[in-house]
Order: structure tokens, then sequence, then C-alpha cells
């Protein structure tokens, strides 16, 4: 063959070659690309089942923290209503208490009244204690007056005994 078939069939070749070339860098950017998508789609698709199993899971605790939030709404209620139970015993006992601080002081003033009264009382026990001490003085002095009275009137009643004897003698004599 001649040279310039040579050289075109060269010339081809290298045409073809550059074409190759040029379609192998075009196929092996697309398969670059389709690998780096593909890895994506890996990576998004992994994603997706982590999120999947993530929500499965945020589900699952979801569900027993709302069970527990039940629970611990049924326990709120719970001991809301024995705090409104103690508020009203406790409102009920304050009540008790103000009625026995109103007792208290009402039997307080009446003891402060028994006090005056026995203070009173005591003041005349001992008015009269004294009127008896003074009255029982009194009585001795006079019982010693009168045990006096009577010696003298026995003393007198010998006396005029003894004088009416010395009269009668007296005038026995004068009539002798």
């Amino acid at each position: 063959m001649s040279d310039e078939t040579t050289d075109r069939l060269q010339q081809l070749q290298g045409e073809l070659a550059s074409i190759l070339t040029e379609r192998l860098g075009a196929l092996t950017t697309a398969v670059r690309a389709t690998e780096a998508a593909g890895r994506r789609i890996l990576s998004a698709e992994l994603d997706i089942a982590r999120h999947a199993d993530d929500r499965a899971r945020l589900e699952g605790e979801l569900s027993a923290l709302e069970a527990e939030l039940d629970v611990a709404r049924g326990r709120s209620a719970g001991l809301r209503a024995a705090a409104a139970e103690r508020l009203a015993q406790t409102e009920a006992e304050r009540q008790e208490l103000v009625r026995l601080e109103a007792e208290v002081r009402e039997a307080d003033a009446e003891a402060e009244r028994f006090r005056r009264r026995v203070g009173l009382l005591t003041a005349e026990a001992d008015a009269i204690r004294d009127e008896n001490a003074a009255l029982k003085t009194k009585v001795r002095t006079l019982e010693e007056n009168i045990q006096q009275l009577r010696a003298i009137k026995a003393e007198m009643m010998a006396s005029l005994t003894e004088m009416t004897a010395q009269m009668s003698a007296i005038s026995g004599e004068r009539s002798a």
C-alpha cells in the first residue's frame, strides 16, 4: 500500500485513538460520576436506613416516654389529690387550733377572774381569821372577867352570909 494510505491509516488510527482516548476519558469521567452518584445513593440509602432505625428506636422511646408520662400524670393526679386532702386537713387543724386558742384565752380570762375572786376571798378569810382571833381574845378576856366577877360575887356572897350571920348573932345577943 502506499504511503499515502499508510499515512491515511495512521492518521485515521490517530484520530480513532484520539476519539477512543477522548471517549475513554468521557467514559471514565461518566463511570467516576456514576460511582460517585452510586456512593452518594448508597450513602443516602444507608442514611435512610439509619434514620429509619433511629426513627423506629425513637418512636419506641417515645412510646415508652409517653407511657412514663401517663404514669407520672397518674402519680401527679394522686399527689394533687393527696395535697388537696392534706391542705383541707391542715385547714381543719388550723381552724381547730384557732378554736382551741379562743378556748385557752377564755379559760385564761376565767382563771384570772378566779384568781381575783380567790384573792378577794383570801383577803376576806384573812380578815375573818383576824376578827376571829380578836373575838377569841375578847371571849377569853370576857371569860376571865366573868370568872373574876363570879369569884368576886362568891366572895361577896360569902361576905354577905358572914355579915348576915354576924348581924343575926348581934341581933340574937341583943334579944337575949
